[in-house]
């Protein structure tokens, strides 16, 4: 559960009524203050990212997301099915799919080696043409856009 909510940068359910009921009760011991919240949901970071360095599941999400604040705050980054698949090594790689049995072996057919996720986007040559038209959309984006932003001038 913790590297699932690590992964969608939200805060797992039971430190958010923590900190509410934290905050809740230093409310009556003093006057709010502006920086209050900030302080607590600071706190519940700290203690989040505690939890995350020691727990022994999830390890492959802990591999992305060292840092629990970091993620946290990074509201931009959206957690889809497929990034998720990726990130955990949850896909219909060869490494996967021998563990549940239905390959005979984990080697990527190409080149002899486990098929991880890593392979397959770092070092595998299967998708080497998928890479470059990839870099040469993303090349025409950036071409674009740059001419898009210097027409407007």
């Amino acid at each position: 559960m913790e590297a699932l909510t690590v992964l969608a940068g939200v805060l797992p359910i039971d430190l958010l009524i923590w900190e509410r009921n934290e905050m809740f009760e230093e409310l009556w011991r003093r006057p709010p203050t502006t920086t209050l919240k900030k302080e607590y949901r600071d706190h519940t970071l700290r203690f989040w990212q505690d939890i995350w360095d020691t727990i022994d599941k999830g390890r492959e999400v802990f591999r992305v997301f060292l840092d629990v604040k970091d993620r946290y705050r990074k509201k931009w980054l959206r957690t889809t099915y497929y990034l998720s698949q990726l990130i955990t090594g949850h896909t219909n790689f060869r490494t996967k799919l021998h563990q549940f049995g239905l390959v005979e072996t984990p080697q990527c057919p190409a080149f002899g080696v486990e098929d991880t996720v890593q392979h397959i986007l770092l070092e595998c040559g299967r998708i080497e043409d998928l890479w470059l038209s990839l870099l040469a959309q993303l090349a025409e984006y950036v071409i674009e856009t740059l001419d898009r932003h210097m027409t407007l001038k």
